[in-house]
């Protein structure tokens, strides 16, 4: 009984493996884009970038650029985009983190969505609506691109003189008419995934095939951001929203 056990442990191990290689390689032929440059936005394409970076080096992919659109701004008499690009560090937002090569910072918010796989959505919300409509309007996102959100909150839509909540995830979807998007949210911070400190997340989508693709983009080994898959999108989406107000109100 013991060497049946140990033999199907074995078996369940092996098939974890080949599943986590099996994702990776799938999100490593997808190209990505990241939307939003603050202290969040910065860390989680830097860690994208450091493991396709990572896994190019193992003979796994040819090393890909990812994009991150960024709202231009000058930064100590330099323009924002310049320091990131030149000098590999968000002097702003994220000074402490050194950025990997293939980290590209655009201010042309089409130019970094054209021929993205992948759309990580990282904005506050009150510029998510801006930020789609000029997505939609260019033409540049096929209804195949996979969207991803890492905004937390919810919109609040005044409809027939009653207010009605209407999740992030949703807006984008209708919006870009996108076939998936999922939601990454954890209780985590932006310092703590710049300084390759042990985080964890959930994402979910729809599609859990989809939903662990995008968590290998993040996941590397040895895990420093762990993502767990869930098919409970809103779920997910709203406890991401509201965490902060019940810490609040417990105090």
């Amino acid at each position: 009984k013991k060497k049946n056990m140990v033999a199907l442990v074995d078996f369940l191990v092996l098939l974890i493996v080949i599943n986590v290689v099996m994702f990776c390689d799938i999100a490593d032929s997808r190209k990505v884009a990241v939307i939003g440059s603050g202290s969040w936005g910065t860390a989680i394409a830097r860690r994208i970038a450091i493991n396709l970076e990572n896994r190019s080096e193992a003979g796994k992919n040819d090393s890909e650029v990812v994009h991150m659109w960024v709202h231009e701004e000058e930064f100590n008499g330099r323009n924002l985009s310049d320091i990131i690009n030149v000098d590999h560090v968000n002097s702003k937002y994220l000074p402490d983190a050194i950025l990997p090569k293939n980290l590209n910072a655009c201010t042309n918010l089409v130019e970094t969505c054209n021929g993205s796989d992948i759309l990580f959505f990282v904005v506050p919300s009150q510029f998510l609506q801006r930020v789609l409509s000029e997505i939609k309007q260019s033409g540049v996102c096929a209804s195949t691109t996979i969207g991803v959100s890492l905004i937390k909150g919810f919109n609040v839509a005044d409809t027939d003189n009653s207010c009605q909540p209407q999740l992030l995830s949703t807006i984008i979807q209708e919006q870009l008419n996108l076939s998936h998007v999922a939601v990454l949210m954890g209780a985590n911070v932006a310092t703590d995934v710049a300084n390759d400190q042990y985080v964890e997340a959930t994402v979910a989508c729809s599609d859990k095939e989809v939903a662990a693709m995008v968590g290998s983009l993040l996941e590397d080994n040895p895990c420093l951001f762990r993502c767990q898959v869930s098919g409970d999108v809103s779920g997910v989406e709203l406890c991401g929203a509201l965490k902060n107000a019940v810490a609040l109100g417990a105090g």
